[in-house]
Order: C-alpha cells, then sequence, then structure tokens
C-alpha cells in the first residue's frame, strides 16, 4: 500500500501538486514579483497550467498582479530594468497565516524520496538534512551531499527539482569524501554549524559513521 504523506493530502485538499507548489512558491517569497513564466520555471509545470493557478490565486485575493521593474542583461545595454507585470503575495489575505501553518510548516519531502533523487549522482556516501527539511529556519545549509564520481548535472537537476517542490531555493554544500574528511578534521565551521545543531541523516556510507565524529 502507498504511503500517504501530509504533502499527498494537501495536494488532495488544495486541486493537486502543482496549485501547491505556486502557493509555497509566494508564501517562502512573499516580498519577491514573478512574471507567468517565472512561476512555471520555478515550480516546473507548464505554462498553460500555471495561468490557470494564477488567475484562480489572484481571484480568492491570495495574489495580486502588479508593474514592476525586472533587471536583465541585454547585449548592448548591459543590465537594464525593464517593466514588467506579474504577481505577488497579498500580505493582507484573510487566510494567509493559516495557509502559511499548512504549506509552510509540513515537511516537503520524505527522506526516502530525498535519498532516491540522488541515487543515481554517483557513490553517495552521506546525505544530511538540515534548514527548511525540519524547520529550522536559521540553520546555514539544507542540505550536504557527499560522494565519489559525483555528477553535476544528475545533483543540480535533483537540486532544482527539490526547489520547485518546495517553492523556495535551497541552501546546500557538496563535497568528495576526502575533501570532508578534511574539513571534519579540521573542525571547519560551515560543517560543524551543521553537525553540531538539529540535522537529520538520510544516507551514511561513511565510513567510520558520521555518528562517530559528534
Amino acid at each position: 500500500m502507498k504511503e500517504i504523506t501530509k504533502l499527498d493530502t494537501l495536494d488532495k485538499i488544495f486541486g493537486g501538486a502543482g496549485k501547491v507548489k505556486v502557493m509555497r512558491l509566494f508564501l517562502f517569497n512573499p516580498d519577491e514579483h514573478y512574471e507567468a513564466s517565472d512561476v512555471a520555471r520555478r515550480a516546473k509545470i507548464s505554462s498553460d497550467k500555471v495561468r490557470s493557478i494564477l488567475n484562480a490565486l489572484e481571484k480568492i485575493e491570495m495574489i495580486q498582479k502588479r508593474v514592476f521593474y525586472k533587471e536583465e542583461k541585454t547585449k548592448t545595454r548591459g543590465i537594464v530594468k525593464n517593466k514588467k507585470k506579474g504577481w505577488i503575495l497579498n500580505k493582507k489575505f484573510s487566510y494567509l497565516v493559516p495557509l502559511k501553518n499548512m504549506l509552510i510548516n509540513v515537511r516537503p519531502c520524505r527522506a526516502r524520496d530525498i535519498k532516491e533523487k540522488f541515487a543515481t549522482a554517483g557513490v553517495i556516501k552521506l546525505i544530511i538534512i538540515s534548514g527548511l527539511f525540519i524547520e529550522e529556519w536559521e540553520s546555514r545549509l539544507d542540505i550536504v551531499i557527499v560522494g565519489d564520481r559525483l555528477k553535476n548535472n544528475v545533483i543540480e537537476g535533483a537540486l532544482r527539482g527539490l526547489e520547485a517542490e518546495i517553492g523556495k531555493e535551497l541552501k546546500y554544500a557538496v563535497f568528495t569524501t576526502p575533501e570532508f574528511r578534511y574539513r571534519l578534521s579540521v573542525f571547519d565551521k560551515l560543517v560543524r554549524d551543521v553537525l553540531d545543531y538539529p540535522h537529520e541523516v538520510v544516507v551514511d556510507k561513511m565510513d567510520p559513521p558520521i555518528s562517530n565524529y559528534k
């Protein structure tokens, strides 16, 4: 029998995974303006579906249509600010707080799903999650990946996929096994800031196990 997660339940309540991803995008980034193309790219869903979702969210006044200026790089004039039309979160939306409680304070991914996303990324020795994966908002990193013969394109693709599901850019670090061991040996602050604070180990094939370093 398929395991039903909280996110699966939310998908059904709100009418599909695409809508949940778009809502999370605006909730996680309340000060950002997005064009429809930005939302489609970030949420990894089709343009037609995005426009339907945006229209629905605008109709209930969760988001508002706004004119804004966006920096864009041109061949002749360098970086210029162009006027755009897009959407932004309506911070006065009546149900903003309960929506945040439902859509942000819910674990976005199961540990098993995270493990599977990086299964073909090389010889994975260690995956640690922290930050938004476990609702530790002040953490320096959300995910640490350690391994050998790493395939950067697969790792980047998996990270972008996770970001689309979650609705927020991830803070991450990728190390080869020797590099990670060296950082442990010199008490590297970035690594220690993950290990010394709340985190979860998704994969541990280190020798000795990472728990021995605490």
